[in-house]
């Protein structure tokens, strides 16, 4: 895995083994060609973080911060080395549950881009995606939400405040592009 495009274009990440799902290159290259016109000077959340390559990208490519949340202890070492080898001084690592994390969320800046790559909807497993959508999110007017979610998974609909649109599928991945809308 490396970063695609901008300042650090090539640079290797780290990943741990068995323990995170990361976006692929090819994925990754997707998500930025669609986002070309919001990542520059954007500041940027990145939500169940793993080794930090979404975020990091995003930071190659010109935004002004990124702010990684993880609690994985492994996912995190990789992430805490992966920032400090790309020396990235606007990458923030929060040690957090996800939803812990957006509970105490107090900074009066809300981020212009957000991406969510939880765990997929398993057997018996919690769905986090579908948490996620339900929760108030610290996303800036007009603001951009990428989640990644398996592809089997049905579009959401009627959500306050995100409206869905895009949707693309990459095997067995889907990555959703919400914006943000104000309420009625």
């Amino acid at each position: 895995m490396r970063i695609i495009a901008g300042t650090h274009r090539g640079t290797r990440l780290k990943e741990p083994a068995n323990v995170t799902r990361p976006t692929s290159d090819r994925v990754r290259e997707a998500i930025f060609n669609v986002l070309r016109h919001v990542v520059p000077e954007a500041k940027v959340l990145d939500l169940f973080a793993g080794t930090g390559a979404l975020g990091l990208e995003a930071l190659s490519r010109g935004s002004k911060s990124c702010t990684f949340v993880e609690m994985d202890a492994q996912a995190l070492r990789c992430l805490r080395d992966n920032l400090a080898h790309t020396k990235f001084p606007e990458g923030r690592i929060v040690e957090s549950d996800v939803f812990r994390f957006l509970e105490k969320f107090r900074d009066p800046q809300p981020y212009d881009l957000i991406f969510a790559d939880p765990p997929y909807f398993r057997n018996g497993s919690a769905d986090l995606a579908g948490s996620l959508l339900s929760e108030p999110l610290p996303l800036a007017h007009e603001g951009i939400l990428v989640l990644e979610v398996e592809s089997e998974r049905a579009t959401p609909e009627d959500l306050p405040y995100l409206n869905l649109v895009k949707r693309k599928d990459y095997g067995k991945t889907s990555i959703l592009y919400f914006e943000y809308q104000q309420p009625a």
